[in-house]
């Protein structure tokens, strides 16, 4: 008798062992299978320090695979006490080429300028922004509108073609 129950314990164990195992191998094949779509946060903000302190925030942030789309794109740099900000209703940074895509109502302002232009490229490997859309720079007393434009984030350096100024309070 005492045997009879010790087998029948015994195959209790191994089938249950077996379920186990079968089971296991379900759910890991079902989750390999498993594709990722697009991930979204809504009304985020992200702060950071590097060299400087940022702040980025938006309406809407969605991971598409080597995309990342912003919707609402606001990013303030502090560096030294003095904030640049940057903003643009849409923004696209690509993850395989580091590249940074502003478009739709660009704006760029530091405390003692302002840029606006419909789009922005910025190369951050290359510490550079380029475009080839309308730009318009506003200073203190100086008005500079132009077509096309790249900015040297390393050597802070800023050129324009196809230039026309206006100065103010001469």
């Amino acid at each position: 008798m005492k045997g009879n129950i010790l087998q029948l314990l015994l195959a209790v164990f191994v089938l249950s062992f077996v379920f186990y195992e079968l089971q296991e191998r379900y759910y890991q094949s079902k989750i390999t299978s498993l594709k990722f779509g697009k991930s979204q946060i809504k009304d985020f903000l992200i702060v950071g320090k590097n060299k400087e302190k940022f702040v980025l925030k938006g309406d809407l942030l969605e991971d598409v695979k080597d995309v990342v789309n912003i919707k609402g794109f606001v990013l303030n740099y502090i560096r030294n006490g003095e904030i640049l900000s940057i903003n643009s209703k849409t923004a696209k940074y690509l993850k395989n080429a580091d590249i940074l895509e502003l478009e739709e109502d660009v704006n760029i302002r530091s405390k003692d300028m302002e840029i606006t232009t419909e789009a922005l490229y910025i190369l951050i490997d290359q510490k550079k922004a380029v475009n080839d859309t309308d730009v318009k720079i506003t200073l203190k007393n100086i008005s500079v509108e132009g077509k096309g434009l790249v900015i040297d984030f390393e050597r802070e350096t800023l050129k324009i073609d196809n230039v026309k100024s206006k100065i103010r309070g001469i």
